[in-house]
């Protein structure tokens, strides 16, 4: 076997590795934890489920065209950058008096926060085909 067939190989191993991986981090068909806890959340909550979906609505009218950007179309992707940026903005800020126990608060809720899949979120506040 040439070093080019041994490298390829191996390659291979550690793709299909890390794609074992992903599919045992995915809960109820979604990409991780995070990313279900956020869209549950999102889905189950009158209000925000009617700013969203409306929001949904919204941007399907701006860009009607699907361009598909790794699967997701433009009005999604633009739907999960708001929905991000807008519970960036409402993550709390800490006041405790401990530096060291705020700053591991906002490490942890930040890295949970950028597992979201955000556009995967959005999918289900768009509207179906033919609505």
């Amino acid at each position: 076997m040439s070093k080019v067939e041994g490298s390829t190989a191996q390659l291979q191993r550690r793709i299909a590795d890390l794609e074992r991986r992903l599919e045992e981090q995915k809960v109820c068909d979604y990409r991780n934890y995070e990313t279900f806890t956020v869209a549950v959340t999102l889905e189950n909550d009158f209000e925000l489920y009617q700013r969203w979906t409306k929001r949904g609505k919204e941007l399907t009218a701006l860009f009607p065209e699907v361009q598909v950007e790794g699967g997701y179309s433009d009005a999604c992707i633009k739907l999960g950058d708001e929905m991000k940026e807008w519970m960036e903005g409402y993550a709390p800020s800490c006041r405790v008096a401990n530096i060291i126990l705020t700053t591991i608060y906002k490490t942890l809720l930040n890295g949970a926060l950028s597992s979201v899949d955000w556009r995967e979120v959005a999918e289900q506040f768009l509207p179906e085909e033919g609505e």
